[in-house]
């Protein structure tokens, strides 16, 4: 009785020395980058099947080009100016669609 103990004993250790090896290297293997590609699919693909969504109408895009910092100063732009936009209403901002430049 004794052996069979120390057979499942030895057994046992094997079984979790190679499950620890399996998941060290799974874990190497995605720190250097070798599970992007399918990451990335696995990303896209979850997106395609919940679809689009509509659009919020609460975020704003505020591009600050030389445009702006040759008139505003240079950056970071004082919290002035951003207090300033954000108590502007949206009406009075002028925007572009995001796909094309102005």
């Amino acid at each position: 009785m004794h052996e069979f103990r120390n057979i499942d004993s030895k057994r046992t250790w094997y079984l979790v020395l190679i499950t620890l090896g399996v998941v060290l290297l799974v874990f190497s293997a995605e720190f250097l980058g070798f599970f992007e590609g399918i990451d990335s699919h696995i990303y896209d693909t979850s997106f395609r099947i919940r679809g689009p969504r509509a659009v919020s109408d609460r975020v704003v895009i505020v591009a600050i080009d030389e445009k702006t910092l040759d008139a505003f100063g240079r950056w970071p732009l004082k919290r002035e100016y951003y207090a300033r936009l954000l108590n502007t209403p949206l009406s009075a901002i002028s925007s572009f669609p995001p796909w094309r430049q102005p």
